[in-house]
C-alpha cells in the first residue's frame, strides 16, 4: 500500500522533447512513490505526443494535447483539472527535480501554509552554477515587492481551484502572480532549505522572461496588483518593468529599487558593463 497523499506532478510542454524526457525521468525517480504525472502537450509538432503515448502504457501517466499552442498557463490549468492528487507539484519541461523533492515538500506542508518551495540550482550552458537560497518564510508582503519564491512549488489542488489556477492573460510574471494570490488567501510560503529543484538556465532556451515582450507581462501584473502595494513596492515593480525594457540603469536602481535589493541589482548592472 502506498503511503501519503497522492501528488500529481504537472508538466506543460511544447517542442522540447529531449528536455521533457529528463523532466519525466526526474518525476518518476522520486523516492516518494504515491505520485502520478500529468503532462499536457501544448500543440507540439515534434515527437512529443508519440513519446507520451508510449510512456502512458508503461507508467502512471495522464496525458492531454492541445491541437494548437495555447500557452504554458493554459496547459498548466488543463493539467490541474485532470490531476487526481490532493497535492499539485509543478515542473517546467526544461527543468528537473532532485529524487527527494516531493517527499521533502510533502513533509514540510502544514496548516496555514499556502505552498512549499525549496532552494533552486540554476545551471547555464557555460557550466556556471548559482544557487538561490530563498527566505524560510515568504509572505504576501514579501511578494508584493517581487517574486521571492521562484517558479516551482507544491500546494493543494483545492487551493489552486479556489483561485482559478494560473492567469492565462499574463504573458510574463505568471508564477509571481499565482504565488501572490495563494498567499493572499491561504497563508505564507514555506521554503525547504535544500537544493531540490534544478533550473536549466541555458541562454539559448526561448523564455518569455528574457524576450522583448516580457515587460508587458510585468506591467500587466503591476496593474493587476498595484492597489495592494505601498510606495516602495510600487517602485520595486516599476524598476523591474524598466529593467525588462533594458533600462535597468544605475540611476533607476537608486531611484526605484528598495534599498534591500540594491546589492543584487548593482551586481547585475555591473556584470553588464563593458
Amino acid at each position: 500500500m502506498l503511503e501519503g497523499p497522492l501528488v500529481s506532478i504537472i508538466i506543460p510542454t511544447h517542442n522540447r522533447i529531449q528536455a521533457l524526457k529528463r523532466a519525466v525521468e526526474s518525476a518518476f525517480s522520486q523516492d516518494y512513490k504515491n505520485i502520478e504525472l500529468v503532462v499536457v502537450d501544448d500543440g507540439s509538432d515534434d515527437e512529443t505526443w508519440a513519446y507520451l503515448t508510449l510512456q502512458k502504457d508503461l507508467c502512471q501517466l495522464v496525458i492531454a494535447k492541445h491541437d494548437q499552442p495555447q500557452g504554458a498557463c493554459a496547459a498548466r490549468n488543463k493539467a490541474i483539472q485532470l490531476a487526481n492528487g490532493e497535492f499539485i507539484a509543478n515542473l517546467d519541461d526544461d527543468d528537473f527535480f532532485e529524487p527527494n523533492r516531493i517527499s521533502e515538500l510533502v513533509a514540510a506542508f502544514r496548516d496555514g501554509v499556502a505552498a512549499v518551495t525549496s532552494y533552486d540550482k540554476f545551471i547555464s550552458n557555460h557550466g556556471r552554477i548559482r544557487i538561490w537560497k530563498k527566505k524560510r518564510i515568504i509572505t504576501f508582503n514579501d511578494l508584493l515587492y517581487r517574486n521571492r519564491a521562484g517558479s516551482a512549488f507544491l500546494t493543494k489542488k483545492s487551493f489552486l481551484l479556489e483561485i482559478d489556477g494560473f492567469d492565462e492573460s499574463l504573458i510574463a510574471a505568471q508564477d509571481h502572480d499565482i504565488f501572490l494570490r495563494l498567499t493572499k488567501y491561504q497563508g505564507h510560503i514555506r521554503t525547504v532549505t535544500k537544493i531540490l529543484h534544478n533550473v536549466d538556465d541555458e541562454e539559448s532556451s526561448p523564455r518569455i522572461t528574457t524576450s522583448s515582450s516580457a515587460w508587458l507581462g510585468y506591467y500587466d501584473f503591476y496593474c493587476k496588483h498595484k492597489a495592494e502595494m505601498n510606495a516602495a513596492q510600487r517602485g520595486s515593480n516599476l524598476y523591474l518593468i524598466l529593467k525588462a525594457k533594458g533600462k535597468g540603469s544605475f540611476k533607476n536602481i537608486l531611484k526605484l529599487a528598495p534599498c534591500r535589493f540594491w546589492p543584487v541589482e548593482l551586481r547585475s548592472w555591473l556584470r553588464k558593463m563593458p
